[in-house]
């Protein structure tokens, strides 16, 4: 590939890179999508402390610097082409986008809390709480976000949308859980905003053509 190109690098799973990757592929830039493998994080990349943070995500710039912080990324990228409105200029917009944006961590946080508890009761009271207390309690809240918005954060979409998207597969696909997506079902709006991100023909392509390959594998020991 060309070494003009961005680089980023993840794990072989959607995770915290998804976003930024989607934001590539929404905005028509080429980039090196570079999936490390749990074996060598844990023998070479990591001990030899190849990137700044020792943690992944890492964007690399064609002259060899290095950026850290997955928010930090995907905001960058998504100021790429200003013309697809990902990351808007206005200071109120991107306001309202970065007000989504820490509320959806605050939601893959807590998730990702339960995913790494052992198996036990504890674990299947914090499943249940999760469903029955912690998703209504957030998904109401951003319902009320939205408002009378077509997207998450106005009438267009941007990485806040691209952001719940993720989000929203975590939860009830990737993290293993159980979480019924039954508990969606009186959330209009979010279920609106899904199927507008999932049926945008460049996040459709790039789902079909990203072939995760270790996902169960890498999944366990990834902090999500």
């Amino acid at each position: 590939m060309s070494n003009t190109l961005l680089k980023l690098y993840y794990f072989d799973v959607p995770a915290r890179a998804e976003p930024i990757r989607l934001t590539f592929a929404v905005q028509g830039i080429p980039f090196e999508d570079i999936r490390e493998t749990k074996e060598d994080w844990a023998k070479t990349l990591k001990p030899n402390h190849v990137f700044p943070l020792d943690q992944l995500p890492v964007l690399e710039f064609p002259d060899g610097k290095m950026a850290t912080q997955s928010y930090a990324i995907l905001r960058y990228v998504a100021t790429l082409r200003p013309s697809y409105g990902l990351y808007p200029t206005d200071p109120m917009e991107r306001l309202r986008i970065d007000e989504l944006l820490e509320t959806f961590a605050d939601m893959r946080e807590k998730t990702r809390l339960v995913k790494i508890m052992p198996d036990g009761p504890a674990r299947d009271a914090a499943i249940s709480e999760l469903a029955n207390t912690t998703y209504p309690f957030y998904f109401e809240r951003v319902e009320r976000m939205i408002g009378d918005n077509k997207y998450s954060a106005g009438d267009h979409l941007t990485i806040a949308d691209l952001m719940l998207f993720v989000i929203l597969d975590f939860i009830f696909n990737l993290a293993h859980l159980g979480t019924p997506l039954s508990i969606l079902n009186p959330y209009e709006k979010l279920q609106r905003i899904q199927a507008l991100v999932a049926a945008n023909p460049a996040v459709k392509l790039w789902r079909e053509n990203r072939e995760v390959k270790s996902l169960p594998a890498v999944a366990e020991s990834v902090a999500l």
